[in-house]
This record gives structure tokens, sequence and C-alpha cells, in this order.
């Protein structure tokens, strides 16, 4: 999306290049292979830096891994940002920042309170970048759960699972309205929209999907959309 609007992008990646690899050799495009909890070099002249590299939740990831991944790769990417003159930095952050929520409607009003040493790694990272908005304008992105390909790690993720392997899935609060997804090309297409776009100082946005579904009705959406039967218990 950044290079389909126009933009040079310098994309980084740490073991593989994954999903990017069928972007390789693209005019434009320029892939680096680093690990972000080292001080950058030769970085170049950057007018914006998209910070999504993080550790999230998963079997056998320890603090020292949140750290390292969340807090120092942040804090190496915002020292890179004033030494490049970076104008812009746009930060993919999460609505695991308020900890446990109890209120029907999350909004950047939410209190913060107490939040899981992933959100609280993240947390970390919005205010180390806010402290810099002398330097750079910056906008913090509370995600929700991102779907689309590559997609993992969150409730819808957990549902496409089970209806996958044809478990019966456990549900609450069946008939509550539920919006807490976005499609990674849309969240793209909002990125590449804010490269560019002249705003000052530091915000932090919550995204969510258009229009309400309930929670019942997004199980049988994915459950149609994958030509499976639900069973919700």
């Amino acid at each position: 999306e950044l290079l389909m609007a126009g933009h040079e992008v310098v994309g980084t990646y740490r073991r593989g290049i994954g999903l990017a690899g069928s972007l390789e050799g693209t005019v434009g495009l320029t892939l680096r292979q680093v690990d972000l909890s080292y001080p950058l070099a030769d970085l170049g002249s950057i007018d914006a830096i998209v910070h999504a590299a993080a550790t999230t939740p998963a079997p056998g990831i320890i603090e020292a891994d949140y750290r390292r991944d969340n807090s120092t790769a942040t804090d190496m990417l915002v020292e890179a940002a004033v030494s490049c003159g970076c104008s812009q930095f746009i930060y993919l952050s999460t609505l695991s920042v308020y900890g446990p929520i109890s209120t029907a409607v999350v909004d950047e009003k939410t209190p913060l309170s107490k939040p899981d040493l992933y959100g609280a790694t993240k947390l970390e990272g919005e205010r180390r970048i806010a402290s810099h908005q002398d330097s750079f304008s910056s906008i913090a992105l509370r995600l929700p759960g991102v779907i689309g390909r590559g997609a993992h790690g969150h409730w819808l993720y957990g549902v496409a699972t089970a209806l996958i392997e044809g478990r019966t899935l456990t549900a609450f609060n069946l008939d509550a309205p539920f919006n807490n997804a976005c499609h990674v090309t849309d969240l793209a297409r909002f990125v590449a929209s804010l490269c560019g776009r002249d705003w000052r100082g530091f915000d932090a946005v919550v995204l969510g999907a258009r229009g309400m579904v309930t929670v019942r009705e997004a199980i049988e959406r994915l459950a149609k959309a994958m030509d499976v039967t639900s069973s919700i218990n």
C-alpha cells in the first residue's frame, strides 16, 4: 500500500522475509535484515517510520522477550527517528494497553488499568514516542484483532481455528455488539494515508471495524465465509 501510494519503502525483518518475500525486487522497496533491539545505523534520509514490530503473547514467551522486542526495540527506533530527522512516527499499538476491560465501549477516554506484560510494554512504547513530540509528529494506533493473511493470536483467530477443527465453540455475551476487528489491508491503507499528512504532537487512536454485529453474528459470518458449520455452546 505504501508503494502504491508513491512512497519509497525500507522494510525490515529479523529472521526471515516472510510475507514481504512476494514483494522482493519491487521498484522502490529495499528489504533489510536487522535486529531492532540494537542501535540502527545508516538509515539515510527517512521521512516516516511505521513501527509494526512486536512480540505478542504466545506459549514460551517470557518477560525478557517482551522487554527486548517491545520496549527496547521501540527505544532504538525512537533514537533512530531523532538521528535521521524523521518527521512522522506511526506506532502500531494494541487495545491490550487498557488491561482488563469491564466497560461495553472502549475509546480513547477509557481508563488504563493494570495491563498484562504485553500491554504494559506496548504502553511504554507509546509513552516513549510521546515524549519526543518536539522532534517528530506521532500517532499510536490501538489495534483490535487484525484479520487477514497471517493473522494469529486473537479471539477471531481462535474462533477460525476451532471452526476448521470442527470443535464446539464456547462463547459468552452472544448478543453483545462486536466490532473488535480490522482487516490488514484496511489498516495498511490507513497507515499509507497518514504518511505525509500534516499533524503536530502525539495522539493515540482506538481502531475498530466500521458498523456493528453481535458476537453470534461474527461467529456465524466467519463460519459462512469458511464454508463450515458453527456449533456454539
